[in-house]
């Protein structure tokens, strides 16, 4: 097991594409973002994204707010089942 989590890890940190984790809240909170993502919005590290919110990213608050309510209907759905 922690052989394919560092694997993982390995292959998430080298992708060329931006990965991000957060918590959907009412505006995002950062969890984690690979360097690639770092990269594309030009900081050099998550900390120092502190003034970029999830929600500024996407186009507009209610495509943020849909995506919020999926998620929450996902995690629903996992409490129930």
């Amino acid at each position: 097991m922690k052989n394919s989590e560092e694997q993982y890890r390995s292959l998430v940190n080298n992708l060329n594409a931006g990965v991000f984790r957060f918590v959907p809240t009412s505006s995002g909170q950062w969890k984690w973002v690979n360097p690639a993502f770092l990269a594309i919005f030009g900081y050099p590290s998550i900390d120092e994204m502190g003034s970029i919110r999830v929600i500024d990213l996407f186009q507009s608050e209610d495509d943020y707010h849909d995506l919020e309510k999926i998620f929450r209907r996902q995690k629903l759905s996992e409490i129930l089942n």
